[in-house]
């Protein structure tokens, strides 16, 4: 009832620790150590509106964050020729509308804008690309892609009350295509890359210059049930569904004489299925729980790379709710993610192929401040 602001903040704390395996550039092993942890930790925030405007008319405002990234190594580490930082970040802002049709139906849309920018860095092996059979690995240069954009899509959903202690809910959230336009640099590690490097700048290539990256962030579908059993028992359940298959490659063109940059990726679309239970005990509380079933979107070894060493992962959630009147209320909750064994085995088009295993987890601290007024 009324209007209200939703304020929260969440603390991502990831952890990617790769252990080398067979990592090889023709017929030598790929130097260096194993990249320390890759995991970066983030503070991601987002703050949500709701107006009456009477009616059985509602709108809002949402600002959030729909896709995210962010790893980083050693770099001198053995995989970083295929990558040492990888950054992505985006703001999504949604205006929205929602109208009661009936006692029993909602139904609401909006338009989304996301305001995107990233950074992608890794090693390019000068002494290899000089001379395509060397493995002296003596003549790094760091290079650089930056780039943003800005992407638009539309989002719309139902809320159907099947009975007063159940309702069904259904929403769409379209794709969203970036542009990315920037920048690429390459910077010598030392004397003997700096020196290859110039020689190799002679022919046009590896020079700075701008770049362009075009990527289609995923449409998805989500289906949900909420279902009261009395004695202050609710439990929930949803599924969504992912189409991480519009992610077929990463490709950086250059203005310049140098091939594109491509990176098959040949994602798979995926399911995330969750099941969860709430509990209003006596006074201002509410306990909450659930679990779920998230798939990676990351096909096979082949196809996993050291930015995004990702695989199927199991959340265990619990939280609370503390809400003293009915105007103030706070959310708090916790999640750890537990990763399924990962391994990789990734080559380079130059040949640089890091193979071995990684150990990943994530957690995940959540506090959010509502008020109604």
């Amino acid at each position: 009832e009324g209007n209200q602001v939703s304020l929260a903040g969440h603390v991502i704390q990831p952890s990617a620790k790769f252990s080398n395996g067979n990592s090889v550039v023709g017929a030598a092993a790929l130097t260096g150590g194993d990249g320390s942890d890759g995991g970066v930790n983030a503070i991601v925030p987002n703050f949500y509106y709701v107006g009456n405007a009477g009616g059985g008319w509602r709108y809002g405002l949402g600002i959030n964050v729909l896709f995210g990234l962010a790893t980083e190594y050693d770099s001198t580490w053995q995989g970083r020729y295929h990558a040492i930082k990888s950054e992505i970040k985006s703001v999504n802002i949604n205006p929205a509308v929602a109208w009661r049709v009936s006692p029993q139906l909602s139904i609401g849309g909006g338009i989304n804008i996301m305001l995107a920018e990233a950074t992608l860095t890794n090693a390019a092996d000068l002494a290899r690309i000089a001379s395509p059979s060397s493995v002296a690995q003596n003549a790094d240069a760091i290079g650089t892609v930056k780039g943003d954009d800005q992407g638009y899509g539309f989002n719309f959903g139902l809320l159907y009350e099947l009975t007063p202690t159940t309702r069904l809910g259904v929403t769409y959230r379209s794709k969203i295509t970036q542009s990315l336009d920037g920048n690429a640099t390459f910077s010598p590690t030392n004397a003997t890359a700096t020196a290859t490097l110039a020689a190799i700048r002679a022919g046009g290539n590896l020079v700075d210059t701008t770049a362009h990256a075009k990527v289609t962030l995923p449409e998805s579908m989500s289906f949900s049930v909420h279902h009261e059993v009395g004695g202050g028992w609710t439990f929930l359940a949803d599924a969504t569904y992912t189409r991480w298959s519009r992610f077929k490659e990463l490709r950086v063109d250059y203005d310049s004489v140098q091939a594109d940059t491509v990176i098959d990726e040949s994602w798979k679309n995926v399911w995330r299925v969750a099941v969860g239970a709430n509990y209003k005990g006596a006074g201002p509380w509410t306990w909450r729980m659930g679990v779920a079933y998230d798939q990676s979107p990351v096909p096979d070894a082949e196809h996993r790379t050291p930015r995004v060493p990702d695989n199927d992962r199991k959340w265990l959630a619990a939280g609370f709710t503390y809400q003293p009147d009915k105007k103030f209320g706070v959310d708090v909750g916790f999640a750890h993610l537990f990763v399924s064994d990962t391994s990789i085995n990734n080559a380079t088009a130059s040949g640089h192929t890091l193979n071995g295993t990684y150990k990943n987890e994530v957690n995940i601290l959540s506090a959010q401040l509502n008020w109604t007024f």
